[in-house]
């Protein structure tokens, strides 16, 4: 393993703008469901998640005429629809009878392929454009090609893989022999940088064409902190110490970031840093919480939110 200093970090401490004007926001929710979870918009504004019935869980797809399809694979107790590839296809994940994990591909022409990878769980975590899969058969992580052939990797104790982009480059956590946790790069030639932005762990969680990784990370009593790595090693940090956690969950090919913070009280509130580091808050109104999952590279957003009636999909466009 290639071990690297992350270069130095430019804070950038920002404060927020006022909430997002000029945005039109549909709401969405599985028919039957008694919460909505959505997670990954496409290209072409169609999202995937899974939905709750009971204590059960059930993958879907909205397309954009605002249709809901379920993806609950032959034999699946809980199902989860992850991610697409530009080819269509959706990436997701159920448990069988015995709780074990598998991974799945669907598309409406083809229907459902199951795989494993290596023994006991297959849990995939992201889907790259070209249909490239990284994901974790614990302790270790995996890249599993379009054509099928599959590539193990550990880097301590525990590997889990977190997401891909379109040039194989996959970012995650691994757990050291010492039992310290860090994030990681791998380079589609399998080397690996190491990065640690906190004392308190830090936690990438999406990373663009370009090689733009967002995350969050946690430094003793300053809480969390949104961040963008850039592919050279620098580091711009955003966030406030005077709110309880601010985090980055996507960000598309023009480096605009998506995710939410949650004030003092305990409320979550959406959030969106433009590649300038502008940042504006988008809530949905009469909203318990809103949280920012994804955005599209044509600037759609899906997110989540709460009322006294439950958990809710929405997507917000301008």
């Amino acid at each position: 393993m290639c071990r690297t200093l992350f270069a130095p970090v430019i804070a950038a401490l920002l404060s927020f703008a006022s909430a997002a004007a000029g945005q039109t926001i549909i709401t969405f929710d599985a028919p039957g469901s008694s919460a909505t979870h959505p997670g990954r918009i496409s290209p072409g504004g169609k999202v995937v998640g899974y939905y709750e019935i009971g204590i059960n869980f059930h993958g879907f797809m909205r397309d954009t005429d605002g249709s809901i399809t379920t993806l609950d694979p032959p034999g699946a107790t809980n199902s989860y629809a992850i991610a697409f590839n530009r080819a269509g296809q959706i990436v997701g994940s159920y448990v069988d009878s015995s709780s074990v994990y598998h991974g799945y591909l669907w598309s409406q022409a083809e229907g459902f392929t199951t795989f494993d990878v290596g023994t006991g769980d297959t849990s995939p975590a992201d889907m790259s454009a070209a249909g490239d899969i990284a994901g974790d058969n614990f302790p270790q992580a995996f890249l599993r090609k379009a054509d099928g052939t599959v590539t193990l990797f550990s880097l301590g104790i525990s590997t889990f893989a977190l997401g891909i982009n379109s040039a194989d480059q996959i970012i995650g956590q691994y757990t050291d022999t010492a039992g310290k946790e860090h994030a990681y790069l791998r380079n589609a030639d399998g080397t690996v940088v190491t990065f640690d932005l906190g004392t308190g762990g830090t936690f990438p969680a999406d990373i663009n064409s370009a090689g733009l990784i967002a995350g969050v990370f946690y430094s003793g009593k300053q809480g969390g902190h949104g961040f963008v790595r850039n592919p050279d090693g620098t580091v711009v940090t955003f966030g406030r110490n005077d709110v309880e956690v601010t985090l980055a969950n996507a960000i598309n090919t023009s480096g605009t970031v998506v995710g939410w913070y949650t004030d003092l009280q305990g409320q979550s509130h959406g959030l969106l840093r433009t590649a300038k580091g502008k940042i504006t808050i988008i809530d949905v109104p009469g909203a318990t919480f809103t949280e920012l999952l994804d955005i599209s590279n044509v600037g759609t957003i899906v997110g989540q939110y709460g009322d006294a009636l439950g958990n809710h999909g929405f997507i917000a466009t301008k």
